[in-house]
């Protein structure tokens, strides 16, 4: 059989074809794809081995608690032993306000005016202190005389005995009085201080008021307001207590006090006005 030229040609070039379609087949499957993945990230983990199971321990028994042997003597009542433990707590706190070597004695009432030298201490000898109460109360002060007027501040600021029939506050309290109507309010401060609060007489509270007053200083009243106004009854104190609860901080107890105390009076009254101004302060 005789083949054409043509046909030859045609054959060569389907071969030549087949033979370029099956070198890259071979290729690829020469040269396979690498991973990109790390290695050992496809395989199958190794299951770990099961542990080993532990030593069950005897749990160890608590040996038995010995007795304690009870006391055959009777327990007695609760209560009375916790009175008794109170009654010896109890501890008189007045001794630690105002301590034994702290306190005044009426005997001898009177402070020393820095840089003058005070009156002798037996000054009045057996002077009745009845009459030099009165002298006291019945004195017109001020004094005209200026040198008289210091020798009397001397006199009566000094720390003289108490004469005989008379109480000691209220011989401090006749002196401080004095002081009050000669302008010499601090000194007459002076004086009632050195009068314990417990020792005060109604003539030493009215005149303490008195001196706080005219000295500007309202608060310190707030020592003796409280036993002020239960031996005097007059609004005054009833003020004294409204301001001090308000100096004190405490404005729900003094705000009712002080309603009470102007209860019938003007509202523009200069002791209601001078209450609520040193109330406000507080």
């Amino acid at each position: 059989m005789i083949i054409s030229p043509s046909k030859r040609s045609r054959v060569a070039l389907a071969a030549l074809l087949l033979a370029s379609v099956a070198v890259p087949a071979l290729g690829q499957q020469q040269d396979a794809p690498e991973s990109l993945l790390p290695p050992g990230f496809d395989e199958p983990a190794t299951p770990a081995p099961a542990p080993a199971p532990a030593e069950t321990r005897a749990a160890a028994t608590p040996a038995p608690a010995a007795g304690v042997p009870l006391s055959g003597e009777p327990l007695g009542n609760v209560s009375e032993a916790i009175a008794g433990e109170q009654a010896a707590a109890t501890v008189d706190l007045s001794r630690y306000e105002l301590p034994d070597y702290a306190r005044h004695s009426l005997d001898r009432v009177g402070v020393v005016a820095w840089g003058n030298t005070p009156f002798p201490a037996n000054s009045l000898g057996a002077t009745d202190g009845r009459y030099l109460q009165a002298l006291l109360r019945r004195l017109d002060a001020p004094i005209a005389s200026r040198w008289a007027s210091i020798a009397l501040r001397r006199a009566l600021m000094s720390p003289l005995a108490t004469p005989k029939n008379i109480n000691g506050a209220d011989f401090a309290g006749d002196r401080a009085w004095v002081l009050l109507r000669m302008g010499e309010a601090n000194a007459a401060r002076l004086v009632i201080n050195d009068v314990d609060a417990e020792n005060y007489t109604t003539w030493l509270y009215q005149v303490a008021m008195q001196s706080s007053l005219a000295s500007g200083d309202p608060s310190g009243l707030c020592g003796i307001a409280d036993e002020g106004s239960k031996w005097i009854d007059q609004r005054g104190w009833a003020l004294a207590r409204a301001m001090c609860a308000g100096l004190a901080g405490k404005p729900g107890e003094a705000s009712p006090l002080l309603t009470a105390a102007r209860r019938g009076t003007n509202a523009g009254d200069i002791d209601n006005l001078l209450a609520e101004k040193v109330l406000g302060t507080g």
